[in-house]
């Protein structure tokens, strides 16, 4: 199942909430610590009523509302971590969705979720940090989440509602030929991405605009390295500016159409990455 169609319903096997509380051993405050809740939720444009978020700066905020983690993953994590298998279950990585029948494979940047009485749409891959460390115990566990490709990813909310323990994730739009979350994971983390997969996702509005900015970023850092090898008239048809600021970036436009992929956005470049990469 390379992708989830139209008709796919994500199971949410826990929704989760959770207030700022210190994190052992040092005391941190963190909310990670997410509970179960079996009571009705209102989902607003900066997350769940009741739900916070310790450290504003990196976890939060509009395009950071909702995180989902694929429960699938608990499973190899148990197996890669015998010693802390019992740790190693829904909600431990302060997810709000803890979720069943989708991974960051089969989902893509862009894609727009009915739950319950909102809509949700992806904005990003999560990025772990060092609390799940210290929540799980496990030294190492973030960079193994990184280095995997198993960090979940994050909503923006685009229209409110209530959320009800039971409620499925259901496929309402999709952006045409949009990457997944796994391979803009794959592009971030490469250490030589290509140009054209950089300029395609520098300019995906559904994508957050710091991830834009990173892949804006990292495309003129590769220019710069092409500078002692290639005359000016090389550098002038780059398709990433030379000259690009994160004041100049144009405000993020959420592409939320109602019909499947109407939104016209420069990633067809995927088409022919996943193309290239496939054995068949």
């Amino acid at each position: 199942m390379p992708f989830i169609d139209s008709m796919a319903t994500i199971t949410v096997q826990q929704l989760s909430i959770g207030t700022s509380r210190p994190l052992p051993p040092e005391g941190q405050a963190s909310a990670i610590f997410k509970q179960p809740t079996s009571e009705p939720l209102i989902l607003e444009v900066e997350g769940f009523v009741g739900d916070q978020q310790a450290d504003r700066r990196v976890h939060g905020g509009p395009e950071r509302a909702v995180c989902q983690y694929p429960s699938e993953h608990y499973r190899y994590w148990r197996q890669r971590h015998r010693g802390y298998a019992e740790v190693m279950s829904a909600g431990l990585f302060g997810e709000n969705l803890s979720t069943v029948g989708a991974t960051e494979h089969d989902v893509r940047i862009g894609d727009v979720f009915r739950l319950g009485t909102a809509l949700i749409q992806i904005s990003q891959p999560r990025r772990p940090c060092w609390k799940v460390e210290h929540r799980s115990g496990v030294v190492g566990l973030a960079q193994q989440m990184s280095d995997t490709g198993r960090s979940g990813w994050l909503y923006r909310v685009c229209q409110p509602g209530a959320v009800e323990p039971g409620d499925g994730l259901i496929l309402a739009d999709r952006l045409k030929d949009a990457p997944s979350v796994a391979e803009t994971w794959q592009i971030a983390n490469d250490t030589r991405p290509p140009m054209d997969v950089l300029a395609a996702l520098a300019k995906m509005e559904a994508l957050a605009q710091v991830w834009r900015q990173r892949f804006t970023t990292t495309g003129m850092v590769a220019i710069e390295r092409l500078r002692p090898r290639y005359p000016p008239s090389a550098l002038a048809s780059s398709p990433l500016p030379i000259h690009a600021s994160s004041s100049s970036a144009p405000p993020i436009r959420l592409p939320l159409t109602n019909t499947m992929g109407k939104v016209g956005q420069p990633v067809h470049i995927f088409r022919a990455l996943r193309r290239r990469q496939d054995p068949k």
